[in-house]
């Protein structure tokens, strides 16, 4: 299959929409405008967490069928290299209330691979990474 497709497909969209839209959400709560670049953000660090898992799990992932990462690691590392460099370098660029929340998100959004066979960690995880956004709205920055 088309490698853009497959890339498309690992961002997993049907979950980093849900979760770039908790800034809107965010923001509405606490009855301020949305800051759209604060969404885009956070959604392409959600699709890019999907797409490192899909690096970290490669195996796992090829013995269900599911080859891309398998097939394309290479190609897979230097675009997760490059994008993320890209993405810290606009978290520092452009946000400087809520460096802290990215930063913590990228963190825990990257752990979660290493923590798959430990017990509760996964759910525990999700569960920080779900309610994060909503906190990016409050604008402090540690």
């Amino acid at each position: 299959m088309n490698i853009l497709y497959q890339l498309i497909k690992g961002f997993r969209l049907s979950v980093s929409i849900p979760a770039a839209s908790l800034v809107h959400i965010g923001y509405k709560l606490s009855g301020q405008n949305t800051d759209w670049f604060l969404v885009t953000i956070l959604l392409i660090i959600t699709g890019l967490v999907m797409l490192q898992n899909d690096y970290f799990d490669r195996d796992n992932d090829r013995k269900k069928g599911k080859n891309f990462a398998y097939e394309n690691r290479n190609f897979l590392q230097i675009f997760l290299l490059i994008s993320w460099s890209l993405v810290i370098i606009a978290i520092f660029c452009l946000f400087t209330n809520q460096r802290v929340w990215l930063v913590f998100i990228i963190g825990i959004g990257i752990v979660y691979s290493f923590l798959r066979k430990k017990v509760l960690l996964p759910t525990i995880t999700v569960a920080l990474l779900s309610a994060s956004p909503l906190f990016l709205a409050s604008g402090f920055d540690s």
